[in-house]
């Protein structure tokens, strides 16, 4: 049996509006913006970042959570330590991820992304809000991100959330992770400013999957910090 796909998806970043380029059938919603100055501004007003504690945000060091991660398995995922308070298997989706965007980047003369597992989180609980409410968006963007950041990890996370891209799928329960990756990667890349996101001159990321009960519906985010 045929399973019919749809995509729909949004971005928000400081110099691209939703809906530049839209792919034939995609369905994109309104977003927010960060602009270059106000990033400059809340920079210059900036504490030093606090230094990591047990209970802060832990920023992926090991050379397996960068473009080289290629998990065999949800096993795998775990055991890499970098999934926290996510399902194996849509954290395995978010290193699939990863790798494909550093992938393009290096393919671009970029410099790999960073995964940072608070930003993970973040993404992750955004997702779930939009998969619950059934409406893809950018609300509250980017301060309620920077809010629910702080609020599960404390401190000064010592960056600025800056981008945004999110999707979602429908007809996913026969896929794989590297299949699912491989279809979010491909529907941001077809869209100029979705693109600019994953080639932008970010330092970190976090990615998100959520999936319905029953893995017929996947919610993505993808947070970009400087």
């Amino acid at each position: 049996m045929i399973v019919e796909r749809l995509t729909a998806f949004c971005l928000v970043f400081a110099i691209f509006s939703c809906g530049a380029d839209q792919p034939e059938g995609a369905d994109f919603a309104g977003g927010s913006s960060v602009t270059d100055t106000e990033i400059t501004r809340r920079q210059a007003a900036a504490p030093a970042p606090v230094a990591a504690s047990p209970g802060d945000a832990l920023v992926a060091t090991d050379a397996t959570l960068q473009a080289s991660a290629t998990p065999a398995d949800a096993d795998a995922v775990a055991a890499l330590g970098s999934c926290y308070k996510g399902e194996p298997f849509a954290c395995e989706i978010e290193v699939n991820i990863s790798r494909l965007v550093n992938d393009r980047r290096a393919a671009s003369d970029k410099p790999a992304l960073v995964t940072d597992e608070g930003l993970a989180w973040v993404a992750r609980t955004w997702s779930s809000t939009q998969l619950a409410t059934g409406v893809i968006s950018h609300d509250g963007f980017p301060t309620a991100r920077e809010a629910a950041y702080r609020a599960e990890f404390g401190g000064d996370a010592g960056f600025f959330i800056a981008g945004e891209n999110v999707g979602t799928t429908y007809g996913t329960q026969k896929l794989t992770a590297e299949q699912l990756a491989a279809e979010l990667v491909d529907m941001w890349l077809n869209s100029s400013g979705h693109r600019a996101n994953l080639l932008g001159n970010f330092r970190l990321s976090g990615v998100g999957i959520v999936l319905s009960a029953d893995r017929r519906t996947l919610m993505a985010t993808q947070i970009f910090a400087q």
